[in-house]
This record gives structure tokens, C-alpha cells and sequence, in this order.
């Protein structure tokens, strides 16, 4: 079973039967509840706060509730846009590229609701790329 959260980081957590060390540091382990168990942990960091960013760039008028309203009225892949949500770390990157997010692919017709779902699915996608180095 994974869990996750999302607050400031995005993290997913993992029981594990034995420690796994990650050489690129993108996933690590620690201490279970239960005895002779690890728990691993892969870690987007402050994806989550990506969102709160997002909704402080639109002036902080919308709750959480109409962020995720205006991101469904967009289409699933935001018109093409992607969000890289590594604006103060990247520790889910290869590279650790050192805490540099990104809109790629914006052009003069996407809207405020694709940048929304576009920022929703970056951290979306740095939660799946945990998800992998969990398998």
C-alpha cells in the first residue's frame, strides 16, 4: 500500500521489507512502525507549494475548491502546456536542477484554467515519477 500527501512537498510513502538505498538520493528509507520493516519515501519537493503559488500569481482570489474547478474545465494535458513544479527544489529530477520550474509550450491562446491544470499536473507527474521509483 502507498500512501501520499500533499502540503508544501509532495511525498508518497511505502512499506518496504528491507532498506532500499537510491544512489541518486531521490528515494530513501527509514524507520516502520512495525518491527523488521522500512518505510521509503519519494519526495517531490515543494510541488505541493507549486499550487500555492499558482493561487497567490492569480492575486489569491480563488480557494483551493475554485482551483480545482477551473483546472477540470480545461482539457486533460492543458492544451499542450506543461508545468515544471521545481520552483525551490528538485528533488525528483535526475540532474537536481537546482530549484527551476518551468511553463513549456505556452502560447498566446492557453488560458488561465490550462495554466491551472497544467500546474495541477506537474505535480501530478513528479508524484508518478515517485510512484516509478517506489516499483
Amino acid at each position: 500500500m502507498i500512501s501520499s500527501s500533499i502540503r508544501r512537498d509532495a511525498v508518497l510513502f511505502a512499506p518496504a521489507n528491507h532498506v532500499i538505498i537510491d544512489p541518486t538520493g531521490r528515494l530513501d528509507a527509514g524507520c516502520h512502525a512495525l518491527p523488521q520493516r522500512y518505510r521509503l519515501r519519494a519526495r517531490a519537493a515543494a510541488a505541493g507549494a507549486a499550487l500555492h503559488w499558482w493561487g497567490g500569481i492569480l492575486g489569491g482570489q480563488f480557494t483551493r475548491d475554485d482551483l480545482y474547478q477551473l483546472a477540470a474545465s480545461a482539457p486533460v494535458g492543458s492544451n499542450g502546456l506543461f508545468f515544471l513544479p521545481h520552483c525551490e527544489s528538485a528533488s525528483t529530477t535526475p540532474d537536481g536542477a537546482g530549484g527551476r520550474g518551468a511553463f513549456a509550450g505556452l502560447r498566446a491562446h492557453h488560458t488561465r484554467a490550462d495554466l491551472t491544470r497544467a500546474v495541477m499536473e506537474g505535480v501530478i507527474f513528479s508524484l508518478r515519477d515517485g510512484l516509478d521509483r517506489l516499483r
